[in-house]
């Protein structure tokens, strides 16, 4: 039986957050309070430093036990972390060629020198490769990823790859940039990019029942709107890819995730499902890593654990968890594990959330929850 203690080829996918820090302000970032720049209240500035790295992670252990690691967090960007190159250096040092190294970065921070050691590092694999989250042109991207500064974000760009360093371009459609996916795919293959992705904004429009939300300033004055794209292509775009370990640069087909409707969902719907954990079902088991160290099953509960927000779901894995033992800086990466086993396993098989059956977890990986419902579609990418 797979297990994260005992996972498939004994191999992890590590989802890694470096830091819960960012020079972007994106108005549905979990970080920032409703739609605003201002960091939502509580929130304590973190990042992991190449030292607490090398604790956690061995050079043994990257040899032997990861067949991917990836860098990007719910809350915050990789390259703010300010040892994001010795940490780089540190994986790609002991991680081997055939395992998975992929980085996301909006790409508006640090000087170009930062870049091109970037770069260096991130090629040699066709598995190792940097996401550029970048939502438009230069009279569009700043719509979204506030803050970003088209200028230095395209020098960033150009210092990466003059390298030879591995990228995609990452695109949200909208209605203000659904005009320019065209010339975009096109400037993405000037750049060097070995494609585009263009995707529709999960958790921004859900189910097309919300077509317009406001952007703020931090006074609270509205900015602009952020509207869903209004072509049937993008509507229809995924939401997430399926973590595909590589994305060759000519046009392929690939299983999608579509939107899910999470915010609309009732939990008591999924309460008698049977849960089926996609950490799990992958060829190694999926974790995620946050930035104090605390590991969480998946991306998913990452997303609701960091958030500001508080519900039935949260409020019950609070109770249902002793997040002490769940910590790297306090616990043995195999004892973490061999916790998910004994308490979130287990709490699968309850008849009803009375019983302390996970909530969230029936949600998102129950029988005919919103990703199994979305799961079976396909996107295309497009060099």
């Amino acid at each position: 039986m797979r297990t994260w203690l005992t996972p498939e080829n004994n191999k992890y996918m590590l989802h890694i957050e470096l830091t819960n820090l960012c020079n972007a302000a994106c108005p549905i970032c979990p970080r920032y309070w409703a739609s605003t720049p201002l960091t939502r209240p509580g929130l304590e500035p973190t990042s992991i430093t190449v030292e607490q790295f090398k604790q956690w992670f061995s050079p043994e252990f990257l040899k032997t036990q990861v067949q991917r690691v990836m860098l990007c967090g719910n809350q915050g960007d990789p390259f703010v972390c300010k040892d994001i190159i010795p940490i780089l250096e540190y994986v790609t040092a002991y991680l081997p060629k055939n395992m998975a190294l992929i980085t996301h970065s909006n790409g508006g921070v640090r000087k170009p020198d930062v870049w091109k050691r970037a770069g260096e590092l991130l090629q040699g694999s066709e598995r190792w490769y940097m996401w550029f989250s970048i939502d438009g042109l230069r009279d569009t991207n700043h719509l979204y990823r506030r803050n970003v500064n088209w200028d230095k974000l395209m020098e960033n760009v150009h210092a990466f790859m003059s390298t030879g360093g591995s990228a995609y371009w990452d695109l949200l459609v909208f209605k203000h940039n659904e005009h320019q996916v065209q010339e975009i795919r096109d400037l993405s293959t000037q750049l060097g990019f070995l494609g585009t992705r263009v995707k529709n904004p999960d958790g921004l429009f859900w189910d097309n029942k919300i077509q317009v939300r406001g952007v703020y300033d931090k006074d609270g004055i509205l900015e602009h709107y952020l509207e869903s794209a209004t072509d049937p292509q993008y509507i229809n775009a995924p939401a997430n890819a399926v973590r595909s370990n590589i994305f060759p640069s000519k046009h392929i087909d690939i299983p999608e995730v579509r939107t899910a409707n999470f915010s609309n969902d009732s939990y008591d719907i999924y309460e008698e499902s049977s849960i089926s954990c996609k950490s799990l079902l992958k060829n190694g088991s999926e974790i995620m890593v946050q930035c104090d160290g605390l590991i969480l099953p998946c991306c998913y509960i990452g997303e609701i654990w960091s958030s500001g927000r508080t519900d039935d779901a949260k409020i019950q894995l609070q109770h249902m968890w002793d997040i002490e033992k769940m910590y790297l800086t306090k616990n043995s990466f195999s004892s973490i594990m061999n916790y998910f086993d004994s308490t979130i396993m287990s709490s699968w098989n309850q008849p009803d959330y009375d019983s302390g059956k996970c909530m969230y977890c029936a949600k998102i990986c129950g029988q005919d929850s919103p990703i199994d419902r979305l799961i079976h579609t396909k996107a295309s990418y497009n060099a």
